[in-house]
């Protein structure tokens, strides 16, 4: 999975929840964001560089659309950031986040049960 800055992430979510949207449409739905329509042809044409995004013709018009699913990318950024700030362990980015924030009763319970899950899974507990 080729890396993914916030800025092209930005697109690739406003294209998983509109798919075959021009640039102007993409453009008008990142509106908040500052991002105009020069900067996100310049996006999209990285994008499909990379294999993330494609294009159709629709008159003058090109409409585009993701080519990847959301947990591709989204596992991709997390085995990025295990690596980089924890050495890959699991267990070292979840303790730091049980440290820092505030974590409820449901969620450690549903973390349990995930762990339980998993342990099931491979014959072991």
């Amino acid at each position: 999975m080729p890396r993914v800055p916030n800025s092209e992430l930005d697109l690739l979510q406003v294209l998983w929840s509109r798919p075959n949207q021009t640039a102007k449409e993409v453009a008008e739905a990142l509106e908040g964001k500052g991002v105009g329509i020069s900067s996100v042809q310049t996006l999209l044409r990285r994008l499909e560089s990379k294999g993330l995004v494609a294009h159709t013709a629709d008159g003058k018009a090109f409409r585009f659309s993701a080519t990847c699913e959301p947990n591709t990318v989204r596992v991709a950024h997390a085995r990025a950031l295990l690596d980089r700030m924890f050495g890959g362990a699991i267990s070292g980015f979840v303790t730091q986040l049980m440290d820092e924030e505030e974590v409820s009763d449901e969620e450690l319970r549903e973390l349990r049960e995930l762990v339980d899950s998993k342990l099931k899974e491979r014959g072991k507990k």
